[in-house]
């Protein structure tokens, strides 16, 4: 028996490099708990996130044991006729062995802390059920009441969720009211 104890390992995979052994970890912890997102057509899912959101992966694990994973995403946004890149988090996820011990605040800072260094990011948003607001403004994010349009843009709904937002570049700064006080289109969610 190895009397060593590995110590906690934070890291971040672009979507190609993220190893096998995390990969099925996150996708079988989405599956249980997010049945959601594995119904009909995409039953068989076999992907964290689509392609099309750039999703990089951010990892707390600790030997071969994931402890806490969270993906970061982005796409462009048109709000008031200006294209707007957002950058999100998605896949927040905390193993329960490890839960109420500071992992879940850890994974979403190391989210929100990469998503605040990429020179190209307008806003970041989190999109959340009520349950996890306050989870959230423990994290730092600040939640906004207003509306999140989802879907098709020729004939949109109204999302229940609730989403907080963090206006990062200087431009996307001096348009704060008019994501504050306009509903915002966001399209298909991640």
């Amino acid at each position: 028996m190895n009397d060593t104890i590995a110590a906690d390992s934070l890291t971040i995979y672009p979507r190609q490099a993220l190893p096998e052994k995390w990969f099925y970890q996150i996708i079988a912890f989405l599956r249980i708990n997010h049945t959601e997102g594995f119904v009909g057509e995409n039953q068989f899912r076999n992907q964290i996130s689509p392609a099309a959101y750039h999703p990089v992966s951010i990892v707390l694990g600790r030997g071969d044991v994931l402890i806490a994973h969270t993906e970061v995403l982005w796409k462009t946004i048109t709000h008031h006729e200006q294209d707007y890149i957002i950058y999100g988090l998605s896949g927040v996820l905390v193993y329960p062995a490890f839960q109420g011990q500071g992992y879940g605040r850890k994974i979403v800072q190391a989210g929100t802390d990469y998503i605040r260094n990429q020179p190209n990011a307008d806003l970041a948003i989190v999109i959340c059920d009520a349950q996890n607001v306050a989870f959230y403004e423990k994290c730092g994010w600040q939640f906004v009441d207003n509306r999140l349009l989802l879907g098709d843009r020729s004939n949109p709904y109204h999302s229940e969720e609730k989403f907080a937002l963090r206006f990062l570049s200087d431009r996307a700064k001096q348009h704060q009211g008019d994501f504050k006080n306009s509903p915002i289109y966001f399209g298909d969610e991640w």
